[in-house]
């Protein structure tokens, strides 16, 4: 019998039951061992029957000791109590001599912290299959003579598992890996994403979809979601069935579908939905997929847009010139109303190219030239051309356009304006008339006018050196004033020349002038004036300015000469400087002459305007003909001065030097 020890297992563990209810409610030889004496606490009915013992002779008794050859379970006894782990034994450990084999199943008990306490032990008696694996044994060695051939064949059967297995684990292996990159991949997903069966049953969903939804998703219970609770943008139901229901049905995707998503708490989302279907390898549709995002910052981005539109378009609209916009590569596509009123042509009619048929023949090449230009280059365009009105007439346009540039730098479109300036043109021309009528008076004056008076001087002059004893006083008299009357008709007549001619515009191109050599020259024509009268004349460095050398010779004599006319009782002193101010020179030309009073300011700059009467000398053409050189030159002219505190001339040129 085998010796009796005490066992620690007892019902305050609660464990003593559950074995017996395990092992007694089993069909197979089992017996509860307790984990750290490895002593039979119970043996089911099949076990006592098994060796031929009653559960009270097995209980207390080592389970080593109480089968046959059970020395061998001591160390998977260990390895149970030890590892937590199910151990499973052959029947080949214990010694082959002995005439019983048995294999082993045995399993921990634990407690709810996780400590092993009792060892449960399936017993099964294996003698019949050792008797079958030894008549085995015999028939192999009576057929040992195919045993190369067998041994070959299952060799070889072997490594086509071995390589199946491998096979299998690659593609294992590859399944897996795909598995975890999609699971990633849907995870990161930066839009909300489903996945519901062929029911339109939700199966899956990644966090964006949680976000979006507002809550998160029953797998497995919710139906079409994310496609159920769908309205149109403009806030009406969905018309027909979802569009999770219909790629379902079709197998067809679904795409950029824009609508208001009624979320749990019914607040109602925008957002932009793709539904595609989910399909087998044999082409069957078992799914469908379902990605949305948010466009709430899209859709008010688009919602500015529409205000700045209108806002352009009421601007635009509200505005008396013609105003366009054109794509990038200049085809229009919006012409305001002004362009279809002066036309009488509808905006069908004039779009994209159509504007080339009511621009004048003459101006359609040079415009085409100069508007492929600015499409190339992406610089201004600036264009003087003919548009024909309504009534068949032709008006002259000031036209502009320019490109706006997208992030990229590249042309996104074109804003342009077109002005009437007919009224501009046609004055132009009545000034350029009289400018040639002036010319004309210019070469009368210089020729024809002047003629009478070289005879009348001519012969004063005879007069004059002749014998003027023979006249009595009162033909003296008159014979000088005839000569002084001569003399200031010439000198006057000289005068009205030059203005004429500061008005023509030169045939020659402007060229960069030295403003300091123009000083020198003005200087030289009026030195007897500076000699008779003492005047210091004076100059900062002076710079070079674009224009005509006489003209600019006579600006400043014309200024130099009238202060040391209008010198007073003090010696003359005058002093001209320039300084550099946005973009052009402003001339400054000082004098301690008699001054201005500020009421006539501006008359001085008019023809035959003069102060003083007869008392100076002079044509009253002098200021007049330094006005209209300055005009001439795009610049303006003025004075600062009070009576009796000398005057300023002030004059202003482009400082641009080509």
């Amino acid at each position: 019998m085998a010796p009796q020890v005490s066992h620690s297992l007892n019902s305050s563990t609660d464990l003593g039951p559950r074995c017996q209810t395990i092992a007694g409610a089993s069909p197979f030889p089992m017996a509860a061992v307790d984990a750290s004496t490895f002593v039979i606490c119970y043996a089911n009915e099949a076990f006592c029957l098994l060796l031929g013992q009653s559960n009270i002779m097995l209980t207390g008794t080592l389970f080593s000791a109480a089968i046959p050859g059970g020395e061998a379970s001591l160390s998977l006894l260990r390895r149970v109590r030890e590892t937590g782990q199910a151990e499973i034994h052959t029947g080949q450990e214990h010694p082959s001599a002995h005439p019983l084999f048995w294999s082993y199943a045995m399993w921990p008990v634990a407690s709810p912290a996780g400590q092993v306490l009792a060892v449960m032990i399936q017993v099964t008696e294996t003698a019949r299959f050792h008797e079958q694996s030894t008549a085995m044994n015999q028939a192999l060695m009576i057929g040992s003579l195919r045993q190369n051939e067998l041994v070959e064949e299952a060799e070889a059967l072997n490594e086509q598992l071995e390589s199946e297995i491998a096979r299998r684990e690659l593609a294992y292996r590859a399944l897996a890996e795909s598995e975890n990159r999609y699971h990633a991949l849907f995870e990161a997903l930066p839009v909300a994403a489903f996945v519901c069966d062929e029911d339109a049953t939700l199966q899956s969903y990644n966090p964006r979809a949680v976000e979006l939804w507002g809550r998160a998703p029953r797998g497995g219970l919710e139906k079409d979601c994310a496609s159920r609770h769908l309205f149109l943008p403009e806030g009406t139901p969905w018309p027909e069935q979802t569009p999770q229901a219909r790629v379902l049905r079709t197998g067809i995707a679904e795409r950029n579908m824009e609508a208001l998503l009624e979320r749990p708490d019914a607040s109602r989302l925008p957002v932009i939905m793709n539904f595609a279907p989910l399909k087998d390898a044999d082409g069957q549709v078992v799914g469908v997929v379902t990605a949305f995002d948010d466009i709430t910052e899209r859709k008010r981005a688009q919602e500015e847009i529409r205000r700045v539109s209108e806002r352009f378009r009421f601007m635009a609209e509200s505005m008396p010139q013609k105003i366009l916009t054109t794509t990038s590569i200049g085809e229009v596509d919006y012409f305001n109303k002004q362009w279809m009123n002066f036309t009488g042509l509808a905006f069908e009619e004039i779009e994209g190219w159509g504007w080339k048929g009511f621009l004048h023949p003459e101006d359609l090449e040079g415009t085409i030239r100069l508007w492929s230009q600015a499409l190339a280059t992406g610089a201004p365009y600036h264009n003087v051309h003919r548009f024909r009105r309504a009534d068949g007439e032709y008006h002259w346009h000031l036209t502009r356009a320019v490109a706006m540039f997208d992030a990229a730098g590249n042309i996104s479109m074109w804003l342009g304006s077109s002005t009437d300036i007919h009224e501009e043109k046609l004055a132009e021309e009545r000034l350029r008339r009289a400018n040639e009528d002036l010319k004309q008076f210019a070469f009368a004056a210089s020729h024809d006018l002047q003629e009478p008076l070289r005879m009348i001087t001519c012969y004063s002059d005879l007069l004059m050196v002749g014998d003027l004893t023979k006249l009595d006083s009162e033909a003296a008299f008159c014979l000088e004033m005839m000569t002084k009357g001569a003399s200031q008709m010439k000198a006057l007549l000289a005068d009205l020349l030059a203005y004429a001619e500061a008005g023509a515009d030169k045939d020659e191109a402007a060229e960069a002038i030295d403003l300091n050599e123009v000083w020198q020259q003005a200087i030289k024509n009026l030195q007897q004036a500076i000699d008779e009268t003492g005047a210091v004349v004076t100059r900062a460095d002076l710079p070079r300015v674009n224009g005509d050398h006489s003209r600019y010779v006579q600006l400043l004599q014309n200024l130099i000469g009238n202060a040391i006319k209008y010198r007073g009782e003090r010696t003359p002193m005058i002093h001209i400087s320039a300084e550099r101010q946005d973009g052009q020179w402003t001339f400054a030309v000082a004098d301690n002459g008699m001054g201005i009073a500020p009421d006539y300011h501006r008359q001085i700059f008019g023809v035959f305007k003069r102060l003083h009467g007869r008392a100076i000398p002079g044509t009253g053409i002098g200021l007049a003909l330094c006005h209209r050189v300055v005009e001439s030159y795009g610049g303006k002219i003025w004075v600062e001065s009070e009576l009796g505190a000398g005057a300023t001339f002030y004059f202003t040129l482009p400082a641009k030097v080509t």
